[in-house]
């Protein structure tokens, strides 16, 4: 999940449940984080036009010091934060090449990275040598791969300032902070009261983290606690899915199932649907 994703949520839970959770009105407020136009004018593509994929790629140039043009052959242009870039690149080492799921630490990666040279090669595909950790990291993008997500663009519909919720500030811990302070609710308060079910949001989009103290040692109690706030999305594993090491891996195409470190993390954010 996209971290403005994440922040609308909050915003829209941390409403007094009270209070009745207004719809959005018409926008006066957009923010474009990555934008597409025609050469010579300043018309932005409409999302829901579909994608034609035949277009190549004529010509590249950088934009500033974090992005960089892309130019297709039907005129079209694109433009692309290099961060973003590195973040999608699809080589073996940021791709699980079995799974195809994502391997490289997004939090990791520098926000200010910068390409050492990129170019369209022999194959028309744009590739990105990058510096990393005193080595080179080459990725490389197919052209309807960058057509297709080149016409996607995010809209901050969060306008009027009177319909504006008044956020709790973030706050910044570390071990000894968060001990003083613990951001903990128990599960019958948070389950069965508003105010409990206000106050673990809260915490959550305070502290990025709350827990739920006394809950019941049953199974799929976790899918109630998701119903409080929300619905239970059904994947191709179900509601639920059980995350178990075993030395001999069942089903080789899934991270859980190997020996790998679990870190924490949100499941598949980086796919277009994502469980």
């Amino acid at each position: 999940m996209a971290l403005r994703t994440l922040q609308a949520f909050f915003r829209i839970a941390a409403v007094s449940l009270k209070q009745p959770v207004k719809r959005p009105q018409q926008s006066n407020y957009v923010l474009l984080a990555r934008h597409f136009h025609k050469r010579g004018t300043s018309t932005v593509v409409d999302t829901a036009t579909t994608p034609r994929f035949n277009a190549t790629i004529q010509e590249t140039m950088p934009m500033s010091s974090h992005s960089l043009k892309v130019i297709f052959s039907n005129h079209e242009a694109a433009e692309f934060k290099y961060i973003w870039l590195r973040d999608n690149c699809h080589c073996s080492s940021c791709i699980h090449p079995d799974s195809k799921q994502k391997l490289v630490d997004t939090a990791e990666l520098d926000v200010n990275i910068s390409p050492k040279s990129f170019q369209v090669n022999e194959d028309g595909q744009l590739e990105v040598t990058w510096k990393e950790n005193q080595k080179e990291h080459v990725s490389v993008y197919e052209s309807h791969w960058l057509y297709k997500y080149g016409r996607c663009f995010t809209m901050e519909t969060f306008h009027n300032e009177k319909d504006q919720v008044k956020l709790p500030p973030l706050e910044v811990w570390d071990r000894v902070s968060i001990w003083r302070n613990m951001p903990e609710i128990s599960y019958k308060e948070m389950m069965e009261t508003g105010d409990g079910l206000h106050a673990w949001l809260e915490m959550i989009y305070k502290y990025g983290v709350a827990i739920l103290r006394n809950c019941p040692l049953e199974k799929d109690e976790i899918l109630k606690v998701a119903d409080r706030i929300a619905y239970v999305k059904n994947t191709i594993w179900g509601p639920t899915f059980d995350v178990i090491s075993e030395p001999v891996q069942s089903d080789p195409k899934h991270l859980a199932f190997s020996g790998r470190f679990l870190e924490l993390h949100t499941d598949m954010n980086y796919r277009e649907k994502s469980p």
